[in-house]
């Protein structure tokens, strides 16, 4: 195995190399050998080392140190594994995981990861916007607790816990202010979708917020609008009917005083 993983022919071919030839850094060899002297083990030390033609590739190194009965070292045995899929697999994991933040921030609507204790584990450039925060003060605090008025903290708790049981339908959608860290209360309408483990157990919900504050104080200010329209319509008829009623007493007046 070892063989194959440098690219060798043959024992014979390997005896032609030193130890040394193997590490593209010598201080990576110094370090492991360093660990080796003074603990005795090493356990998944990450290393980059060079295959016969000088490829460089990225291994991981479990070792021991074997003493004789003095305590003098003899020799180090040691199991080298090679990482280079893992480490490709975690790289694009990483890349899309950057990809996956990067729309997250671009996005002009908040977006929400709690756990099922309320706790914040994610959240966009937007929410933090909004919040007045910066995410590393924002993940890890309580979302109820710390960003909701206290007046309706039970009732969108209960929204919770109803997407914790299971009944989306009846929390899927939901309006309510939350609290920003300057005190200001800001109305979002929210979608919210569970988030399961591989088991199928919803461990929390990841939610996407629209703040509707303004939309809200402008379709309010239409109400306010009709509303005074119609009580001005409706002094105006009376206002009409009033004028009439006193006319016809005036000619009714005039009337009686030709006669």
């Amino acid at each position: 195995a070892f063989l194959k993983m440098f690219e060798f022919r043959s024992k014979s071919e390997l005896e032609r190399f030193k130890v040394e030839d193997f590490y593209s850094d010598p201080f990576d060899r110094e370090k492991i050998e360093e660990k080796l002297t003074s603990k005795g083990f090493l356990i998944n030390e990450e290393v980059k080392l060079r295959k016969k033609d000088g490829t460089r590739f990225s291994v991981s190194i479990s070792a021991t140190a074997a003493k004789d009965d003095s305590g003098k070292i003899i020799h180090f045995d040691g199991i080298i594994e090679d990482n280079t899929e893992r480490k490709a697999m975690m790289d694009r994991i990483i890349q899309e995981r950057d990809r996956s933040q990067l729309y997250l921030d671009i996005a002009g609507v908040m977006f929400l990861a709690l756990d099922r204790k309320g706790n914040i584990i994610l959240a966009n450039q937007k929410t933090c916007e909004i919040i007045g925060i910066t995410e590393k003060n924002l993940i890890g605090k309580n979302w109820f607790d710390n960003y909701l008025p206290k007046n309706i903290q039970l009732d969108v708790k209960d929204v919770f816990n109803n997407l914790m049981d299971g009944n989306t339908k009846l929390a899927k959608f939901h309006e309510n202010e939350i609290l920003t860290t300057s005190g200001e209360k800001r109305l979002i309408a929210w979608h919210n979708n569970v988030r399961k483990d591989y088991s199928g157990n919803v461990i929390g919900i990841i939610s996407s917020g629209l703040d509707v504050t303004e939309e809200n104080k402008a379709r309010e200010d239409i109400l306010n609008y009709q509303s005074d329209l119609k009580s001005l319509a409706n002094e105006l008829i009376i206002t009409e009917e009033e004028a009439k009623r006193r006319l016809a007493t005036t000619r009714s007046e005039e009337h009686t005083s030709e006669l």
